[in-house]
C-alpha cells in the first residue's frame, strides 16, 4: 500500500509573530500536516492574532532551534523558500513533485538554507 503524500510548513527565526500566523494559517488551508517554527520565539497568544484557524489546536507544531534539530521522517526533503534576487523557482528543477513528502520552509533571505 503506497503512503499518502504529506507536507509541512514552517518558518525560520522569523521576527514577527503575526507574520508567522498568516503562514500557519495559510498551511492549513492549503492541507498541510504540520507546521513548524526553527529558532522562532513563537508566542501563541499573538499569533492567535491572525491565525484565525487557530492551527496549533488542529495540527502539530514542531518548535526547534536550529534546522538539524529538525527530526524529519525518513524519505522527507527539507525544501527551502527565500524571496531574494537569485532564488531558484522551484518548479525549475526536475526533482520537485506535488505534496509527496516534502517540508517547506520559509524564511527571510537566511544563509542557512543551502
Amino acid at each position: 500500500m503506497a503512503m499518502r503524500g504529506y507536507f509541512g510548513v514552517g518558518v525560520e527565526r522569523i521576527s514577527k509573530p503575526r507574520n508567522a500566523g498568516a503562514i500557519f494559517r495559510t498551511a492549513h488551508a492549503f492541507g498541510a500536516s504540520f507546521v513548524f517554527g526553527i529558532g522562532a520565539d513563537v508566542n501563541l497568544k499573538q499569533i492567535r492574532a491572525t491565525d484565525t484557524a487557530d492551527t496549533a489546536r488542529a495540527m502539530p507544531l514542531w518548535e526547534v532551534e536550529t534546522p538539524g534539530a529538525l527530526a524529519l521522517p525518513r524519505g522527507c526533503q527539507l525544501v527551502g523558500i527565500e524571496l531574494t534576487d537569485d532564488a531558484v523557482h522551484i518548479c525549475s528543477t526536475n526533482s520537485w513533485s506535488s505534496r509527496s513528502r516534502r517540508l517547506r520552509s520559509s524564511s527571510s533571505a537566511m544563509p542557512s538554507i543551502p
